[in-house]
């Protein structure tokens, strides 16, 4: 959960100012715009999706069972809630603070390091993330078609290409970083830095 609040909140915030993605307000469960652009609902969709990448992946992945928190963990939660603080503040003075030009691919760049971290340590950690991922990436797929079909969202920022698929288009970003990649990373992440540390 503390992943979801701290490292999504803070990718969330910038992206949203940066319209990476949108939602139309009739579309949104609590119909309410922190910093007049966050959709109330998406800090509450990280922890969910975060806690449902967990859950699945320790129920069928990870027979190793712990009650510990890795002692690494420190090395992820101090900075990431440091730099939310951070990205808050500069927000509640000045929102056009971190307007970046390709905030998507920007932003989302670094997920990579985690999944090369772990893949370092133990290769076969990586071999259990991948069979996770496909999982993921055949729901996240179904999903976002399914969502830009419905108009559940948009995306009106600035990418680095499109990908045209099932009658919809959306962001490059968005199939690299959300559907293939972003399980990936929250479970390396969780195994790198707070998992027990067998």
């Amino acid at each position: 959960m503390l992943l979801g609040v701290g490292l999504g909140f803070t990718f969330n915030v910038i992206l949203s100012a940066n319209k990476a993605w949108d939602e139309l307000s009739s579309q949104l469960v609590f119909n309410y715009r922190i910093f007049g652009f966050w959709p109330m609902d998406e800090p509450i969709w990280f922890i969910l999706w975060v806690l449902f990448i967990l859950t699945f992946y320790e129920h069928f992945y990870d027979r190793e069972k712990s009650d510990y928190v890795s002692g690494r963990f420190k090395y992820v939660i101090v900075p990431t809630f440091l730099i939310l603080f951070i990205v808050l503040t500069l927000f509640a003075i000045k929102q056009d603070i971190l307007r970046l030009p390709y905030a998507y691919f920007i932003l989302a760049l670094p997920s990579i390091i985690p999944v090369v971290y772990v893949a370092k340590i133990d290769p076969y950690l990586l071999v259990k993330f991948v069979k996770a991922g496909g999982f993921f990436f055949i729901l996240y797929l179904i999903y976002e078609i399914t969502a830009l079909k419905l108009g559940q969202w948009y995306f009106p920022g600035e990418y680095i290409g499109f990908v045209k698929l099932a009658g919809v288009q959306f962001p490059f970003e968005e199939l690299l970083f959300w559907i293939i990649l972003s399980s990936t990373a929250i479970l390396s992440l969780y195994e790198g830095f707070v998992d027990n540390e067998k």
